[in-house]
């Protein structure tokens, strides 16, 4: 998450493009950027899958939890996006979706 809003953050109009551009959706570049979707996802879902493995995360949806990771990362994006560091948000919404709310 962290990584992904840094990135993100440095590259906002690469971020809008892959977003919200219907026709860069529909170009032929679109299947590239597709595949490093789909790898980002297998990344951090068998990061999560080898976790839940381990004992070190709670027994959940590998590929639900991918998609919250991800949704976290486009909604700090979208929502929070210069006003305040990425680095804070980050790290906030990385402690979030690994510790949840609950004390």
């Amino acid at each position: 998450i962290e990584k992904l809003v840094e990135f993100f953050s440095e590259n906002g109009h690469f971020f809008r493009v892959i977003h919200h551009e219907k026709a860069f959706r529909a170009s032929r570049d679109a299947s590239k950027v597709h595949e490093q979707w789909d790898r980002l996802r297998r990344i951090i879902s068998n990061t999560i899958a080898g976790g839940t493995q381990a004992g070190e995360f709670a027994a959940i949806d590998s590929a639900v939890a991918t998609a919250v990771a991800l949704g976290i990362t486009r909604a700090i994006v979208n929502h929070l996006g210069g006003k305040q560091p990425p680095a804070e948000i980050a790290a906030t919404a990385s402690q979030l979706f690994l510790d949840g709310l609950c004390v």
